[in-house]
């Protein structure tokens, strides 16, 4: 394929097959980039590191040459972005012009055997347009169940195929699957740049598959596929996460066409090893992996937590001197000094003085602070809302002190609120152990992340 006499004559189907199929020669390298901004806006940032072959340019308009970028999830793609290697704008086809040449790929893609006759080659035409033209999941389910049945019938109970015959209606089956959930990105670029290594980028939002449930750990965990993962020869994908998060595990999974996992890599920001020797925490997590073959797929696992830093560490600050002022009111309350050890603390005629409720107030006024005021991401509300919930807690019971030491209450009254005040200061140092020591995490969801990123054999 380096010859450029070698791809003369070739048809643009032919031309994009062999770019797809042998993608991996021209792809070196792909960079897919998570970018969680503080903002709320979830944006996928794509680099590929590539040089077209000379023989398989496909000519475009204006001078250019029609390149293959990926398979992306179909769906409407918002703040779509694409930039050439000299970071200006670039031109992408739009669906009517991306379903002629996935069409046009597909049929060229047919086994032979497949194609062997007008009616077989109509039915195939029929079916691969159902496919790549199904823009619902409805759609896609049927058009797809409709296509292997049609497959199965066309092969015959006794087929008489050749193993070659059947590696290449592997390959075609699972490239009209993979197009009936996906279409294919081709952008333009310009024609002289066949044969040079350049880098193309493109980005665009995207949502996040996070838990349903709100989050009761300090560990909140997420899944993203990359359909095409055997694109490029060399996979890397890099997770960003919004201001007071970060990142705790990377992890990258390679999956064979059969859906079974035949290689993983992780990145394993938080062990205990480096915690020990208190190396900074990372906002961004980095793996990466090289498929087995061209038509794997791949998952990442992404495990973020809070930053040690900022509200992580206030809250249990907080919540110490909260318990702390607690305990100590409540000692002084029930005389324990005196009854236990005969030794009195405060004088007979000790009295709260007024100032005290303003003092107390402080706290709940610093502690509200640290809730947000302005739009942020989801994950950022599922793992800092159990701390500002705690905080909340905090200030609640920093206010009913702040009453008992300013209100003279009757004795009953008075030894209902500090009751109350004991209990809220109790359920904020629970949730908090809780939320530390990841114990109300899910342990399906565990079970689940260990299945998906442990070391294949």
């Amino acid at each position: 394929m380096t010859d450029s006499a070698e791809g003369e004559g070739l048809s643009t189907g032919k031309k994009l097959t062999q770019l797809i199929i042998g993608s991996p020669s021209w792809v070196h390298r792909r960079v897919d980039t998570l970018e969680l901004g503080a903002e709320g806006e979830s944006r996928r940032k794509v680099s590929l590191d590539v040089t077209v072959p000379k023989n398989l340019a496909i000519a475009g308009s204006h001078g250019r040459m029609i390149v293959p970028l990926a398979l992306i999830q179909k769906a409407m793609l918002r703040g779509f972005d694409a930039e050439d290697n000299s970071s200006k704008p670039m031109s992408v086809l739009g669906a009517r012009e991306n379903s002629v040449l996935a069409l046009e790929f597909l049929m060229q893609l047919a086994p032979e055997w497949l194609m062997s006759s007008d009616y077989l080659q109509k039915q195939c035409g029929d079916h691969m347009e159902s496919l790549v033209r199904a823009d619902s999941v409805t759609a896609r389910e049927a058009a797809t169940e409709s296509f292997l049945d049609w497959v199965e019938v066309a092969r015959g109970p006794a087929s008489g195929l050749t193993s070659d015959d059947e590696l290449d209606l592997a390959v075609f089956q699972h490239f009209a699957v993979e197009l009936a959930g996906n279409f294919l990105l081709l952008a333009e670029v310009d024609a002289a740049l066949a044969g040079k290594r350049i880098v193309l980028k493109y980005s665009h939002d995207t949502e996040l598959d996070l838990p349903s449930k709100p989050a009761r750990s300090r560990t909140v965990g997420f899944r993203n596929p990359v359909p095409d993962f055997g694109f490029a020869a060399s996979q890397h994908v890099e997770v960003r996460v919004p201001p007071g998060l970060a990142v705790k595990y990377v992890g990258f999974t390679d999956v064979d066409p059969n859906g079974t996992p035949v290689n993983a890599q992780a990145d394993e920001v938080q062990d205990p090893a480096l915690r020990r020797r208190k190396r900074r925490e990372r906002a961004v997590g980095h793996v990466a992996l090289s498929p087995q073959t061209r038509f794997d797929s791949g998952v990442f696992h992404v495990e973020v937590v809070p930053s040690r830093q900022g509200i992580y560490a206030f809250t249990i600050w907080a919540v110490t001197l909260v318990t702390a002022s607690v305990a100590a009111a409540l000692v002084l309350k029930f005389d324990v000094p005196q009854r236990w050890f005969h030794v009195p603390v405060l004088t007979p005629e000790a009295r709260i003085p007024s100032p005290s409720a303003s003092i107390l107030l402080i706290g709940p006024a610093l502690m509200l602070s640290w809730l947000s005021r302005t739009r942020e991401h989801d994950l950022s509300v599922m793992l800092l809302g159990p701390l500002r919930r705690v905080l909340i807690l905090c200030a609640i019971v920093l206010m009913l002190m702040a009453v008992a030491a300013a209100v003279p209450f009757a004795p009953l009254y008075w030894n209902i609120l500090w009751a109350v005040v004991a209990g809220l200061c109790l359920m904020a140092v629970v949730r908090l152990i809780r939320f530390v020591t990841d114990a109300g995490r899910d342990s399906t969801d565990q079970e689940a992340i260990s299945a998906l990123t442990k070391p294949v054999e």
